[in-house]
């Protein structure tokens, strides 16, 4: 289970600096992963569609816009909502197909859609549970925390430590992507008419929403 500690101490590891005892400890090492701690790990949230940090919403109407647009849909909390993974114009399903015609404007997302359903990355539904995080996510945010440690804790060791962000960022999403719950096939027009002997032209089925 990793804690505050042990992802510091990951971090130092890699760029090669005596562990630290405590996350408060009053050392050069200690202040600098302390003052990158406050954006890396939110910014490490915000580069991919992570699926321990999904969120679900029906979003409310607000006001309808002047012109271009039938609906406004009010976004979570910028703090909250980091990155939008998926919109449906109905509760969805497995076989659901995403919104695609909208856009997003000053924390609102604009659409012909009477309603409106929001899958999303969640800052608040992991800020405060490190304990919960995935080791593969912990180990991209201690490799996030090196680089940009390194320049005033290890100089000599940056470019390792570049390595090794890029690498901790690719075993990440890969540990995340083997995480998601399969995808059900849902079959097209074609299969189903191959499979009881009927042929005629049909269409693949619809892409999953997870």
């Amino acid at each position: 289970m990793p804690t505050q500690l042990s992802i510091f101490n990951d971090a130092l590891q890699i760029i090669g600096r005596q562990q630290l005892e405590s996350p408060t400890e009053d050392k050069q090492a200690g202040r600098s992963l302390r003052d990158h701690w406050i954006t890396v790990p939110k910014y490490c949230l915000e580069q991919a569609d992570w699926h321990f940090a999904r969120q679900r919403t029906q979003l409310s109407q607000t006001t309808t816009p002047t012109f271009g647009w039938d609906y406004a849909y009010q976004l979570p909390d910028a703090n909250d909502c980091v990155r939008i993974v998926r919109l449906f114009d109905h509760a969805p399903s497995e076989d659901s197909v995403p919104l695609e015609a909208f856009v997003e404007e000053n924390g609102q997302i604009l659409t012909n859609a009477d309603e409106l359903y929001l899958i999303y990355i969640s800052w608040t539904k992991v800020q405060d549970k490190i304990g919960a995080w995935p080791e593969y996510f912990a180990g991209y945010v201690a490799g996030e925390l090196a680089m940009r440690s390194a320049p005033q804790l290890n100089s000599e060791r940056l470019k390792h430590a570049i390595e090794q962000q890029s690498r901790r960022r690719k075993t990440a999403m890969a540990g995340d992507a083997a995480s998601a719950p399969p995808k059900r096939h849902t079959p097209g027009r074609w299969s189903r008419a191959s499979s009881t002997g009927r042929h005629r032209t049909g269409q693949s089925g619809r892409r999953p929403y997870v």
